[in-house]
């Protein structure tokens, strides 16, 4: 059998395409071979139509919801990236194929109670085969993993000795939707039983160490150390990211209690971690009232048939946003993360950046989940030693500086961090 480097599973759906023509399109294409694959060979034969693929593009067709077709299509691929979605409905077994066979995986889920279950029963054994699974790989949750592992990079280069007090991290973003968005949301509520909800929305559920963060709602959030303030809503985003965030933070307590010297001590935030983020508003009143409008408006869906149906049926029938729309998104992250103060040592404030160029939960995320996969794909022997094991990873602990200098290159991105001098405003 011939094995592809890369597989992308889901290739018909408009996210599988972006990928597929980013991948396709990309200035490494000679470094790697690519697959396509989707259940329906018709719609298939469209997309390469559409993007001018050749014939050494793999054609895979492969049934998601058919255990016997995903390991078959699984087998002849290094690299699996799969956005089919809801991944509560039809990831698991992929993960498991991949788990199974030491193929490495990479998805663009935000279904917080998938990951959760997904931990336990897949880590030990892709740990064994040395897969390399990492979900939540598009504008969930790279963006705050790498903006706290960026910062922590930078307080280590101040001193090795630095622990993390508390991380903040401000969204602005301009972005469209799509039925797939929008049937994800509805399977999170429709189909999750509520006690597995429950379940994911506690503090180091995908952790496996427990550390002191203890994370409670606000109705309005602001961004330290920055003035004028930079006042802020709810992120509805911020349950699996923070989740995200937490399993790289005990992923590197734990390794860092196994790496002597300073390689040990720079991959650690500390035990004092903390973390938060939010969606920026204009002024303090339109902050509360969407964190308000936003507790409702889920209340509705959760409980109430009618509403759920009513999304179903509108997402079925709802495309993507136009090229022209995509271009047009924006993503823009902000971080303050602040060390813990010592008597010898003052509290020192890191500002990173990172801004992503086009609609984040489309062409940045496509950016974002094929950067991931060629890092695992070209640089696997390269990868920090979490990743090498394999297991069920976070991409700051399996790629870390690797996939922040891809990032870079890319031409996609723009990333900074540095320290802020004594009184300096850290919107500067």
């Amino acid at each position: 059998m011939t094995v592809s480097d890369i597989l992308v599973l889901g290739a018909t759906g408009t996210t599988g395409k972006l990928v597929a023509r980013y991948l396709h399109g990309h200035k490494s294409r000679s470094s790697f071979t690519l697959a396509l694959g989707a259940r329906s060979t018709s719609k298939l034969d469209a997309v390469y139509k559409e993007l001018s693929l050749p014939d050494t593009v793999k054609k895979v067709q492969v049934d998601v919801t058919n255990d016997k077709s995903i390991e078959e299509a699984v087998k002849g691929a290094r690299v699996v990236i799969n956005t089919v979605g809801p991944f509560w409905r039809w990831g698991t077994p992929v993960v498991a194929a991949c788990a199974k066979n030491g193929v490495h995986y990479v998805d663009c889920t935000a279904e917080a109670p998938w990951i959760t279950e997904i931990i336990p029963q897949f880590d030990f054994l892709a740990t064994k085969t040395g897969a390399i699974i990492l979900p939540a790989c598009g504008l969930d949750c790279i963006p705050s993993d790498l903006a706290v592992f960026i910062s922590n990079q930078t307080l280590k280069a101040v001193s090795s000795d630095l622990d993390i007090d508390t991380s903040v991290s401000a969204y602005n973003v301009r972005m469209g939707l799509s039925g797939g968005t929008v049937a994800s949301l509805v399977s999170m509520t429709d189909e999750v039983p509520t006690s597995k909800f429950i379940r994911a929305t506690k503090d180091y559920i995908c952790s496996p160490v427990t550390g002191k963060d203890k994370w409670s709602p606000k109705i309005l959030y602001r961004l330290p150390r920055v003035t004028p303030t930079v006042w802020g809503a709810v992120w509805h985003m911020g349950l699996s990211n923070r989740s995200m965030i937490q399993r790289t933070w005990g992923l590197h307590e734990l390794a860092a209690t196994q790496e002597a010297g300073e390689e040990g001590k720079k991959l650690r935030y500390g035990p004092e971690f903390k973390y938060d983020e939010f969606h920026i508003k204009a002024n303090p009143i339109t902050a509360i009232l969407f964190t308000l409008g936003f507790a409702v408006g889920f209340g509705f869906i959760a409980l109430l048939k009618p509403v759920r149906w009513l999304l179903r049926t509108f997402g079925e029938s709802m495309a993507g946003p136009s090229e022209e729309t995509m271009r047009k998104g924006l993503l823009e992250v902000t971080n303050i993360t602040t060390s813990v103060a010592t008597p010898s040592q003052p509290a020192v404030h890191v500002r990173t950046f990172l801004r992503g160029k086009g609609d984040p939960g489309f062409l940045v995320t496509s950016v974002l989940l094929s950067e991931t996969a060629l890092t695992v794909a070209l640089d696997e022997k390269k990868l920090p030693a979490l990743g090498r094991k394999g297991g069920i990873l976070t991409t700051a602990s399996a790629c870390g500086q690797l996939l922040v200098d891809r990032l870079k290159d890319s031409g996609w991105f723009d990333i900074e961090s540095r320290v802020l001098e004594e009184g300096e405003d850290g919107r500067s």
